[in-house]
């Protein structure tokens, strides 16, 4: 009838109420919906350490827009929360820099301490005021703002910070503990056509640990305001990077690149001659890259918080689309997972929640004008009814995926020359299907191209080839040639498509990829390795067994068209040498082309 669309959510929720009682539907449906936090900032980065001290002035801006970025960017958590921030000069944080300035070295259950020893007393006396200003609630805006500076002076701080803590619900501030900058330097020798010439690398790595102390800023219904220490967050991050150039930057390119004193830039590519744009060095580089990946697990370990943790109901259920009532306004985004449980009674008459499955959002409402709009997600494990809850499940959106398996490989009979009057004989055709293991990390793309279950996939393996049929003759004497190893890197992107729990996927790829024979000679060691560069495609299939974590198996075929590029070189190396003598040399036609195949487990960590 005409009328159907009107009494749905009214029959939905009479029957949920029948079918599944007070303990799924005790609550409105709006009663687990997010509701933005308002949320202000201690604006820095306390250095906790003497280590963490050690940082300059411009390290300590980037890691601090780091955090900024993911806890309060809209790429980041920033949807989610009202945001104030409270300058390190003010006199309210002036308090805690001067305890804290006292000591050495803090943990961050010290600095939690700290914090509240300094902190609580004033921010309980401005929550009070409150319940003053409610009971003035006649007078004039004037009025008020003259009452806000009368109590802003009694505790030395200023108006503008008194009502940003009145109008704040929780308050946190970022703390480094530990910081290291480890530096390797490595000598490499190189042959040109006159000479040999050696080329020295060094390599930078930063390490990281730090952590965000949330507190949580209470009234009472009597007026009576409290502050409770919420948690501390803690994690670590590192990155290394070769120092060989600087990084051009340019607005508007791939990578968000805050540079302090210029701006938001972007990375658009590497040189190593200076360029008249905003402009990094590696060594920078490497910090900042170390920085975002600090600020995003502490993103991650924020939104797993209760207080933070993304909510709503299932409002509707229907040919595996669920209908929940969170949307861009709170930042959700294509191919987010949530959680669905049910409010159940135990046999003590307590509510618990009891899980029930987990779906991706598919098509994200656009509540920001219409509270009423729903978001889609597709179920993937579970069956549903309107009244339950949804919360999500937070990753950091790359997955990672560990594939034994067997790869194809053809190696002709022949004997050839390293050009060190040597030879490799290869006695008998070598045709096998060898095992390798397979280690790949793939980021979800979904978010920024739109398609759902799209990825680029970077990875590599290691595997072990037959070498009873392979001979090394060098110095008038053969040997047989140790086990061959092979090994590979490949990029590529693989699109997936869900029928349930089962997940269907198919994966093209780039892959570089090289074994190599060897035998050692008194004080002389032999390599010989053979490179190639081929296109391949996968397919297969996945079964979720939860939320973050698939199981299933993957077949393909490598050496489309042919190979791209094969080429032969051989090194002499002496013993207790690290890098010996090459040569490129005319060695068999090597056959990688042919089917490989594999199980694999997808595992979605939480962090990096």
């Amino acid at each position: 009838m005409f009328f159907d669309p009107l009494f749905k959510p009214v029959i939905n929720l009479v029957l949920a109420a029948v079918l599944f009682g007070p303990g799924t539907i005790g609550y409105p449906q709006t009663a687990d919906a997010y509701e933005r936090k308002s949320v202000s900032s201690i604006d820095m980065v306390w250095l906790a350490s003497p280590s963490a001290r050690s940082l300059k002035p411009k390290q300590a801006d980037l890691l601090l827009s780091a955090i900024r970025r993911q806890i309060m960017g809209e790429e980041g958590l920033g949807a989610r929360f009202d945001y104030n921030s409270l300058k390190k000069e003010s006199a309210l944080v002036g308090r805690f820099i001067r305890k804290a300035s006292e000591e050495d070295d803090l943990t961050m259950e010290r600095a939690a301490e700290l914090l509240t020893e300094t902190l609580a007393e004033p921010i309980v006396r401005i929550l009070d005021a409150q319940k003053e200003i409610r009971a003035k609630a006649r007078v004039s805006e004037a009025e008020r703002r003259k009452f806000i500076t009368i109590k802003a002076k009694e505790l030395g701080i200023t108006a503008e910070d008194f009502e940003k803590v009145m109008n704040s619900a929780y308050l946190y501030l970022p703390v480094l503990t530990r910081y290291s900058r480890e530096v390797t330097k490595t000598t490499e020798e190189k042959e040109n056509e006159e000479e040999k010439e050696k080329e020295k690398k060094t390599s930078i790595r930063y390490k990281l640990t730090g952590g965000i102390v949330w507190f949580k800023l209470d009234v009472s219904p009597a007026g009576k305001g409290s502050v409770r220490l919420l948690t501390q967050l803690e994690t670590h991050s590192s990155y290394s990077a070769d120092l060989k150039g600087i990084y051009k930057l340019q607005e508007n390119a791939n990578e968000d690149i805050p540079v302090p004193g210029a701006g938001i830039f972007k990375l658009i590519k590497k040189t190593v001659t200076a360029v008249s744009a905003p402009s990094m060095d590696e060594d920078s580089y490497a910090f900042l890259k170390a920085s975002q990946s600090l600020a995003k697990n502490l993103a991650i370990k924020t939104a797993e918080l209760e207080e933070f943790c993304l909510s709503a109901q299932v409002f509707d259920y229907a040919g595996g689309m669920v209908g929940f009532n969170l949307g861009k306004r709170e930042g959700v985004f294509l191919d987010q997972k949530f959680r669905v449980y049910e409010k159940v009674e135990d046999e003590a008459g307590t509510l618990e929640l009891e899980k029930k499955g987990f779906f991706m959002a598919r098509g994200i409402g656009d509540n920001t004008t219409n509270p009423e709009v729903l978001s889609r997600g597709k179920r993937i494990i579970g069956e549903y009814e309107p009244g339950m809850m949804v919360k999500e499940f937070p990753r950091i959106g790359i997955d990672v995926a560990i594939r034994p398996g067997a790869a194809s490989l053809t190696i002709p009979k022949g004997t050839c020359s390293g050009g060190f009057g040597d030879s490799l004989c290869v006695e008998k055709e070598i045709q096998t299907l060898f095992p390798i293991l397979d280690l790949a990390a793939q980021t979800n793309t979904a978010r920024f191209l739109g398609v759902p279950q799209t990825f680029i996939t970077l990875g590599g393996f290691l595997g072990a080839i037959p070498a009873k049929d392979v001979k090394i003759s060098y110095a008038g004497e053969q040997k047989d040639a140790y086990a061959g190893v092979c090994w590979g890197l490949y990029g590529g992107l693989i699109k997936k498509h869900y029928f349930r729990r089962v997940a269907f996927f198919a994966e093209a790829r780039y892959e570089v990829q090289a074994f190599s024979f060897s035998r050692s000679f008194d004080d002389d060691d032999l390599t010989y390795t053979n490179t190639i560069e081929l296109l391949s495609g996968a397919a297969g299939m996945e079964i979720a067994l939860r939320a973050d974590l698939n199981i299933g198996f993957t077949g393909g075929f490598k050496g489309f068209g042919g190979a791209i590029q094969d080429t032969w070189e051989s090194e002499k190396k002496e013993e207790n040498e690290e890098e010996g003598e090459k040569k490129a040399f005319t060695g068999p036609e090597v056959d990688y082309s042919g089917p490989f195949f594999g199980i694999q487990l997808i595992y979605s960590p939480p962090t990096w």
